[in-house]
């Protein structure tokens, strides 16, 4: 099941969330230094870009697979 295989994820919708999650963040039009909690982060794509493009006080990626 792709859902618990990080590789398999990561080619199947990391690819899109690395594309559309900067313009999401750019988007959203918040201000910087906010606290991030991002649940369900999979391979961290969305936590990456916050981490690039928000200027976080605080970033978390949470996501039950192991992998």
């Amino acid at each position: 099941m792709m859902w618990n295989d990080a590789v398999g994820y990561e080619a199947y919708v990391g690819h899109w969330s690395r594309v559309i999650a900067p313009r999401f963040l750019a988007w959203l039009t918040l201000p910087a230094r906010l606290k991030w909690l991002d649940i369900a982060c999979g391979t961290g794509a969305l936590t990456s870009a916050i981490l690039a493009c928000c200027d976080p006080s605080e970033a978390v990626g949470l996501d039950s697979s192991a992998d």
